[in-house]
């Protein structure tokens, strides 16, 4: 009886997290992020849709480098930033990004923000082991 209820409550919870999840289309960032890149003057005074956009992007990008993840081939590739990419500047290629492709307001934020980052060539991605010391 106690493995039913906690599988209950598991696919409960799984199912409450999708819903978030699918509530989270790229468009809410991008309207997040052009309240940050109007407000990044004065850092005392942050809304909290910016910090939730600078917070995010900052976490996205300590997460995203180094990691491997399947290119639009299929192939495993590792991911790096770019050197000195601030939250601000993913910011600003961001909200240009979905400006010009407004197709992508429906997908997740963390793939339109790959796309984005890609696009404007701040995100590598590589074969595993490649050595980038040569």
């Amino acid at each position: 009886m106690k493995i039913r209820m906690s599988l209950a409550w598991l696919l409960f919870f799984l199912t409450l997290s999708g819903i978030a999840h699918a509530s989270n289309p790229a468009r809410g960032l991008a309207t997040q992020c052009k309240v940050a890149i109007s407000e990044t003057e004065d850092a005392t005074k942050i809304m909290p849709p910016a910090f939730k956009c600078l917070s995010y992007i900052e976490g996205w990008l300590e997460g995203i480098q180094g990691t491997l993840i399947n290119d639009d081939k299929g192939f495993l590739q590792t991911v790096t930033i770019e050197d000195g990419v601030t939250a601000t500047q993913v910011a600003k290629v961001f909200v240009l990004y979905m400006e010009n492709h407004p197709e992508e307001e429906n997908k997740p934020r963390q793939v339109a923000l790959m796309h984005a980052m890609l696009n404007a060539g701040l995100v590598t991605l590589s074969p595993p082991g490649k050595d980038k010391t040569k």
